[in-house]
């Protein structure tokens, strides 16, 4: 398993609009690329969010990452209106699976 986090630093007032948009493109990735699903988390900071999202393996996040620069679904674009910033934060193998 194979598990990115993210950064994401939003424009002022759009907190519910931009949650919804990741909501959508979550759901959107899971159902059509293959993506195991994403928590997004505040980190009491104003307009930063971050998420780690897991994948089967590192090939398949990586695919769709080189095929969302040639064409962006409506997901990911309405997700971008709020976005000031993002960043990929790490790359993280699972080595050891506690979760429940």
């Amino acid at each position: 398993m194979f598990t990115v986090v993210y950064e994401f630093q939003i424009t002022d007032g759009s907190d519910e609009r931009f949650r919804e948009a990741w909501r959508k493109h979550t759901e959107f990735v899971s159902s059509t690329r293959g993506s195991l699903g994403s928590r997004l988390h505040t980190i009491g900071a104003p307009n930063t969010y971050v998420a780690y999202a897991q994948w089967p393996d590192k090939e398949r996040w990586a695919e769709t990452s080189m095929a969302y620069k040639d064409a962006q679904p409506d997901t990911l674009q309405e997700m971008k209106k709020y976005l000031i910033k993002s960043s990929v934060l790490r790359e993280l193998n699972v080595c050891d699976d506690m979760l429940e």
